[in-house]
């Protein structure tokens, strides 16, 4: 059963057994979704895992505990310190994939500003201004950007297409390298 919470500043301290849709002006999640979590506010932190999908829209995110499957997020400053079951979207100003962070399907990211430190199991997407990938990619990376910096063991091929491109000293890819 589908169960909503909103307010100015929404807190869940209490296991949830189904779906949860939280919004409110600071939102906290500190304790286990067993479900899908689609949660809105201006400030929102998830710091206990959610057992199914999570879409969470914000000013500001960080995404602290695993996802069992999808994510996908949009907010002016998204940061991910986790491990996600499956494919990750994300749209943002600031895109921060950190180093503990373990993306276990596909990156697919939209943003002004786009860093990934952590490890992509799948294929990355990725289209913004500035794109700077150090973590480990499993498989292809597809990039459009005004600068992208590669400095990361690539799995497949990549292909880029930006105003400059970097290729960092620990840069190994597998596959085939075609830019413009």
């Amino acid at each position: 059963q589908a169960q909503f919470k909103a307010g100015e500043k929404v807190t869940i301290d209490d296991p949830y057994e189904g779906d949860l849709y939280a919004a409110g002006g600071t939102v906290d999640i500190y304790a286990p979704i067993f479900g899908d979590l689609v949660v809105a506010g201006g400030e929102i932190s998830v710091s206990d895992s959610i057992q199914e999908d999570l879409l969470i829209a914000g000013g500001e995110i960080s995404l602290l505990a695993p996802v069992k499957d999808d994510v996908r997020a949009a907010g002016g400053d998204v940061s991910i310190h986790s491990t996600i079951g499956d494919d990750l979207l994300v749209f943002g100003g600031n895109i921060f994939i950190r180093q503990d962070a373990v993306i276990q399907g596909n990156l697919v990211v939209f943003g002004g500003n786009i860093k990934s430190e952590g490890k992509i199991q799948g294929d990355v997407y990725g289209y913004g201004g500035e794109i700077d990938i150090s973590g480990a990619v499993g498989k292809n990376i597809v990039l459009k950007g005004g600068n992208i910096r590669l400095n990361s063991k690539i799995g497949g091929s990549v292909e880029a297409a930006a105003d400059h491109i970097e290729l960092g000293s620990g840069t190994m890819i597998a596959g085939d390298l075609n830019y413009w």
